[in-house]
């Protein structure tokens, strides 16, 4: 009881300095489609129907802020009290993710923030499951899991080992467990996703567009002014467009500086681009991949490095936060909190977004050796939750050196906090098996 009234104070605490939340271009323009049905895909559709719903409740980003703040505190409240570790080390658990810097952009209407939150609450109902025997706590994963893969177009990659450690506690009370069940269960679990996600993006969605060509023309875009040669293919770029036109828009840690510019002159990213053309963009681009492999990886590289380390201050600050309520369209216009608590916590920060505080490997890293250096982790039932935790924060985080188009701290919300969760149930569970859990659970 006294640690999920701490927890309750941590969402107060959060929601008193944040609400009613911040909203950058992408979250206004999710409300205005919220608000007005003219969906498209361009993000995961999960946000707008999530916040068309929050909004019978309370209008404008406070209400879809704090359903994702519940989320990420209830999950929390369950992985902290899910092993019989005392008190002390639930509440320290609780107050270190409230200390953690990446938490803090919970306070954006993101799909980010959003895949951040219900995958903690899928990470605390699987735990407590696994820890307690109870599979009734799968029922509180499946949506979690659910509404993330509607989220994001590549939450799959998250959502995969959390869907394997699902199956594994489903089958957990059996007197072994198959490992071939769990393989099997794991991929119908998958498949039926994917099914459930697509109906739902035919059915909800008014306009389909294609991410490919916005992240097809700024790679292009980036070998060409590292090649010195003009790579993107005529029916993509003004005729009287050059090189040098290119090299001048162009900006290794975001692909809008160049995918909107008026003088590099590309075709519209997210136009229409009939079967035909997207083909020939995509063979033109891998050809050029295998043309100037030291450029694509040049170009991806310095990408890389400002998305899983440090931003430098020079460059804008978007890529790490948006501390203001954007106006789109006809959407309302949205009172700002104005609080002393808020000011500074914003202030704070800004302080600390060129710095190792909001670096993915920061986090990454002391996952990985945590990974390595707990041997017999396996065998636990905390090493079996924390190695799949940290399986799910690397195989979200990996593509994104490849698929990224900017380097925004959003993208690694999830891995990053998916690692230090990932830390502390392997440590937390250490020496208690599967077996012995469930037994002294059923025994209380």
């Amino acid at each position: 009881m006294i640690i999920a009234v701490f927890a309750a104070l941590l969402f107060a605490l959060f929601a008193f300095g944040f609400f009613p939340g911040f909203m950058s271009f992408d979250s206004a323009y999710q409300w205005w489609q919220a608000r007005t049905g003219d969906t498209t895909d361009i993000a995961g559709i999960g946000i707008v129907l999530m916040w068309r719903l929050c909004d019978l409740v309370l209008d404008g980003p406070g209400g879809l802020f704090l359903a994702h703040l519940a989320m990420f505190w209830s999950g929390a409240w369950l992985v902290a009290t899910a092993f019989d570790v005392g008190r002390a080390r639930q509440a320290l658990l609780l107050a270190a993710l409230a200390l953690l810097p990446p938490t803090w952009l919970l306070a954006h209407a993101w799909s980010d923030a959003g895949l951040l939150a219900c995958l903690t609450l899928a990470t605390g109902a699987l735990t407590r499951a696994q820890a307690r025997g109870d599979r009734r706590w799968i029922l509180v994963a499946v949506p979690a899991l659910f509404y993330a893969a509607l989220l994001r177009h590549n939450a799959l990659a998250a959502v995969l080992p959390l869907a394997y450690w699902c199956s594994r506690c489903y089958f957990q009370k059996e007197a072994k467990i198959a490992s071939r069940r769990v393989a099997l269960t794991t991929v119908a679990a998958m498949a039926a996703l994917v099914v459930a996600t697509g109906a739902v993006d035919r059915l909800a969605v008014r306009k389909h567009v294609t991410m490919l060509p916005s992240l097809v023309l700024w790679d292009l875009s980036g070998m060409s002014a590292r090649a010195d040669t003009l790579l993107v293919p005529p029916y993509a770029i003004d005729a009287k467009a050059t090189v040098a036109d290119l090299r001048e828009t162009y900006r290794p840690y975001t692909n809008t500086s160049v995918l909107m510019s008026s003088r590099a002159a590309l075709r519209d990213p997210f136009g229409s681009w009939p079967a035909p053309e997207l083909h020939a963009l995509m063979r033109d681009w891998a050809g050029a991949i295998l043309a100037h492999p030291a450029a694509y990886l040049a170009h991806r590289a310095q990408l890389s490095r400002y998305l899983f380390w440090t931003r430098p201050t020079a460059l804008p600050h978007e890529l790490t936060f948006v501390p203001t309520l954007l106006e789109y369209r006809d959407n309302p216009k949205i009172a700002p909190n104005e609080s002393a608590l808020h000011r500074r916590w914003t202030a704070l920060i800004g302080d600390l977004r060129a710095t190792p505080a909001f670096a993915a490997l920061t986090y990454l890293v002391p996952g990985v050796l945590v990974a390595l250096l707990a041997r017999r982790a396996r065998r636990t039932s905390g090493g079996v939750a924390g190695l799949t935790v940290l399986a799910s924060a690397w195989l979200y985080a990996l593509p994104l050196a490849l698929i990224a188009p900017a380097a925004e701290f959003r993208y690694v919300l999830w891995p990053c906090v998916a690692s230090a969760l990932g830390i502390w149930l392997t440590l937390a569970g250490a020496g208690r098996t599967e077996r012995s859990v469930a037994a002294g659970d059923e025994r209380h």
